[in-house]
């Protein structure tokens, strides 16, 4: 299942798929629209590995996770987070 495109600013984005929806996601496209500065996107928990994105540039994760969290600047940040998940039950298969 395809989610519609959230945006963000410069606050912190963070998600739990499993606890939110009973879902996992398998993918995502993080695009970071902020012209001058990077953000940071990190899976699995808040202190998961940080995974920088320059400034207008996209990052496409093609893993499986419960949590996502980014970290777009807190003055300049702006961009889109899209995800793919599948329900947990299907994820076991």
């Amino acid at each position: 299942m395809n989610v519609e495109p959230e945006s963000f600013t410069t606050s912190d984005l963070s998600h739990d798929y499993a606890l939110e929806n009973n879902m996992i996601g398998i993918g995502a496209r993080i695009s970071n629209l902020d012209s001058t500065n990077a953000c940071v996107v990190r899976l699995h928990s808040k202190n998961g590995t940080a995974r920088s994105i320059p400034a207008s540039t996209a990052l496409t994760i093609n893993e499986w996770f419960e949590e996502i969290h980014i970290e777009p600047d807190g003055t300049t940040g702006t961009g889109t987070l899209q995800v793919e998940l599948v329900e947990t039950k299907d994820a076991l298969r």
